[in-house]
């Protein structure tokens, strides 16, 4: 359920401790938005569940197990998992917010693909928390500069992998 207030789409859901500033994107499962701690004000990326999605108990079970795989997969290269809960009947989870966007908004930004120069750091950081998320039996099923978050600033980036809910165990597989 969404509210209108001045032209900026926020949630009609209240998260304890969370002032919700704006919508940052969509999924088939959740919606992200840019949350401020009221007391520390630092900055978060809050995914909640979809509420047309929250109905379906497979659903349900595959958003709580995206919370349980982001939690374990700590590491600097990976999107940091900062807390879970829920509001009602409202599941969500907060994650670092990752202030320079993802690589495509980048590209798309700068109107090019990155030099090799720039991507080749990216891309040795990228590989290094797919490492770490293949020891620990995951691996990530959707790859793609949309899911590749930058932090830092212009010329000194560092790359996060996101959605690691998306990953599969490789147990869990068959492998």
């Amino acid at each position: 359920l969404l509210q209108q207030a001045k032209h900026v789409t926020t949630p009609a859901i209240q998260i304890p401790d969370y002032e919700i500033e704006r919508k940052l994107g969509q999924g088939a499962m959740g919606v992200v938005y840019l949350a401020r701690h009221k007391q520390h004000d630092n900055l978060v990326a809050l995914k909640v569940m979809l509420s047309r999605i929250a109905v379906n108990e497979l659903s349900r079970q595959v958003f709580l197990r995206e919370i349980e795989v982001t939690r374990t997969l700590q590491h600097p290269y990976i999107v940091d998992f900062r807390g879970s809960g829920s509001e009602g009947s409202v599941f969500y989870f907060l994650l670092e917010y990752c202030t320079g966007g993802s690589i495509d908004q980048l590209m798309k930004q700068r109107g090019r693909p990155l030099a090799l120069k720039e991507a080749g750091p990216l891309l040795l950081q990228v590989l290094e928390g797919l490492a770490f998320a293949h020891t620990r039996g995951f691996v990530h099923r959707d790859l793609k500069p949309q899911n590749l978050l930058l932090t830092g600033s212009d010329g000194a980036w560092t790359a996060k992998i996101a959605d690691v809910g998306l990953t599969e165990s490789f147990t869990q597989a068959g492998y």
